[in-house]
């Protein structure tokens, strides 16, 4: 399914842009699937509109995730604090991630902007497991995740922490992945 400037829930847009000559959108969090264009002109356009229009968190998925990056920071340097997160290869922490900030911030208008209908189609399809209960964790337990969440299981003190890398283990017996 193709998403063409579309309101999927009452703060999530989404629109899958094949050039990816972003226009001007005014909204806080914005989620970028760029998995084709690698035109810079036509990235650093699109930056520019974002970061005009009030973006300060980007998460960032796809082959050219770090093109993307790369942009926003260079561009953002006199900007407030913006947050990117980007990754070539988890799709999974995506969906967790517009789940929590839609959740979490009720207020927050949140962009979906993709190259790729098929990726579009998985995010969507994962954002509405996780808000209809179908997954193992909810956004309140994502959030948790990411600030580092400590816990006991079978009597041994443990940890979850999802943000660069991710964490997961026995407190000093941890192990350190790249994707979930």
């Amino acid at each position: 399914m193709t998403y063409y400037n579309e309101w999927i829930r009452d703060n999530i847009f989404v629109i899958d842009i094949h050039d990816m000559k972003i226009g001007k959108y005014k909204g806080d969090n914005c989620f970028i699937i760029g998995h084709h264009i690698r035109e810079q002109y036509i990235i650093d356009n699109s930056v520019k509109n974002l970061l005009n229009g009030g973006f300060n968190y980007f998460n960032i998925f796809g082959e050219q995730s770090n093109l993307w990056a790369k942009a926003i920071d260079m561009q953002a340097i006199d900007q407030n604090v913006v947050t990117i997160e980007k990754s070539k290869v988890d799709r999974n922490a995506m969906p967790y991630n517009l789940a929590m900030y839609a959740t979490l911030e009720p207020e927050s208008r949140n962009f979906v902007f993709s190259d790729d209908e098929y990726f579009t189609e998985y995010l969507i399809e994962d954002m509405n497991d996780i808000f209809s209960g179908e997954t193992p964790f909810t956004p309140y337990d994502w959030q948790k995740f990411k600030c580092g969440f400590e816990f006991t299981y079978n009597g041994k003190d443990a940890i979850v922490s999802i943000s660069d890398d991710i964490v997961v283990g026995f407190l000093g017996e941890e192990k350190t992945f790249k994707t979930i």
